[in-house]
């Protein structure tokens, strides 16, 4: 039969090829064509559902036959476009052609520079939670508490706040490292240092201190902590190692302060700021669970977090900022039981809860306290 008869659906549109190569769009209606070679052919597309998808889309944008029956977007290899579907967002777009018909729906497409990286967007919720987002776009979490150090193509670029932050995938290497910048405790103990006059100390130094700077934290040193630590001992002993014994005794206070001082002076270089520091102090939690009383050390040797504010079931601790586990039985790590911190024999003694601890009498707490 050499006449064909195409009907095209009011919702419809026709993509007439001959030999081919396209001609034209067809609107909705019956169209008749004598073909007696077979050269014709025409696909019915419905306008319904806004893409566009063919093989030859190429070839039917530069036609120019679609005039503004759709919404045409070409996007270069350093561009994405955000897509939204008659007021609702629908999807991101990678580089390249695509079409939407504009007749039963309304299209609208954000074209976005991704050479920024980092996108940042009022509708950022939605557009992350949209279908193959994760295809383009990369997601981190900084907890609360923290900042983000984020670095591209291995340099650092700035320092982002607690939260959400996403950025476009396969335009740079991105790294976004969070820091806890909350108040944190340095148990630098068992420091055994001679004096002026031979004679040897056993000293245990708390330092309190945060992050204040969270670039030069990642980038001077390659562990702040370990850093600090190492300040303190050598500032610690050379104070020391400088007075006699008497002389320490009796100006004890005089050389916290100048321990103090002289940490202070170190440490802004690697970031870090100094809140306290002690000397001679040991802070231990005191449990009680089920009537029975237990004694450990109570800063975590993980991050320096405060036992007390633990969880305690079943005999163990868990530290409240990582999940660290400790058995309050033998201050042991329940996870690698060869690992353990101070825990300290306890009695009770009428309203007194008694700690003794190493190189001196049992020490009282009243009953209500968790940590001396």
């Amino acid at each position: 039969m050499f006449l064909k008869i195409i009907k095209i659906h009011k919702h419809e549109a026709g993509l007439y090829f001959h030999e081919a190569e396209l001609r034209g769009v067809l609107a909705p209606g019956r169209h008749w064509f004598f073909d007696p070679l077979g050269r014709v052919r025409v696909e019915v597309v419905s306008q319904r559902a806004p893409w566009l998808v063919h093989e030859k889309l190429d070839v039917i944008v530069k036609s120019g036959t679609l005039g503004d029956r759709a919404l045409v977007v070409d996007l270069k290899d350093y561009q994405r476009g955000l897509v939204w579907i008659d007021g609702r967002f629908s999807h991101v777009l990678p580089p390249g052609l695509f079409a939407y018909w504009t007749t039963y729906r309304d299209v609208k497409v954000e074209v976005v520079d991704a050479r920024t990286v980092r996108f940042v967007h009022p509708d950022l919720a939605i557009i992350v939670k949209s279908q193959h987002a994760e295809r383009l776009l990369e997601c981190f979490a900084v907890p609360a508490g923290h900042v983000g150090v984020w670095f591209r193509d291995g340099a650092f670029v700035e320092t982002l706040p607690p939260g959400r932050h996403v950025f476009w995938r396969n335009i740079a290497e991105v790294k976004l490292v969070p820091v806890d910048t909350r108040e944190l405790i340095l148990d630098v103990a068992g420091q055994e240092i001679m004096t002026a006059d031979k004679v040897t100390l056993r000293l245990n130094v708390l330092v309190t201190y945060r992050i204040a700077d969270a670039r030069l934290s990642m980038t001077v040193a390659d562990d702040a902590r370990q850093a600090l630590y190492r300040e303190t001992q050598l500032v610690l002993r050379a104070l020391v190692g400088a007075r006699e014994l008497d002389n320490f005794l009796a100006d004890k206070d005089g050389v916290v302060q100048e321990l103090d001082q002289g940490i202070r002076r170190r440490v802004p270089g690697l970031g870090l700021e100094v809140v306290t520091v002690k000397v001679g102090d040991k802070l231990i939690a005191v449990f009680n669970e089920r009537g029975r009383y237990f004694a450990i050390d109570d800063v975590c040797p993980h991050m320096g977090a405060s036992l007390s504010g633990g969880y305690v079931e079943q005999g163990i601790v868990t530290c409240p900022w990582h999940a660290w586990r400790f058995r309050l039985a033998d201050g042991a790590w329940a996870d690698n039981p060869r690992i353990k911190i101070g825990c300290y024999p306890v009695r009770v003694v009428g309203d007194e809860v008694q700690i003794q601890v190493p190189g001196g009498p049992p020490r009282p707490t009243a009953q209500s306290e968790e940590q001396i």
